[in-house]
């Protein structure tokens, strides 16, 4: 949901998927321009949107809790270790 700086309703952030599978996303983290973030798509793995343009992109294949970390780290769960991967954050919705 986003909501306008002066106020009002709350609204649902625009976002488009190449598939129509209905499932939750979740844990937005906003990078720092303050215009993107990163999200948690299950099943699908973490997702990189804008609230300027409804296109996504898969980041990451694995579900797991992360955090973008300044100065550019992607900081998740893999195979039971913390992983931080250096992440530029203008480029955060490349895949790895």
């Amino acid at each position: 949901m986003q909501v306008s700086a002066q106020g009002g309703e709350p609204k649902p952030v625009a976002m488009r998927f190449d598939d129509q599978t209905a499932e939750s996303h979740r844990y937005p983290d906003f990078l720092p321009d303050g215009r993107h973030f990163l999200f948690r798509r299950d099943p699908k793995g973490i997702w990189a949107g804008s609230l300027d343009t409804p296109e996504t992109r898969q980041v990451l294949v694995e579900v797991t809790p992360f955090v973008y970390a300044q100065p550019g780290w992607l900081v998740f769960v893999r195979n039971d270790a913390l992983v931080a991967q250096a992440r530029n954050p203008t480029a955060a919705g490349q895949k790895n």
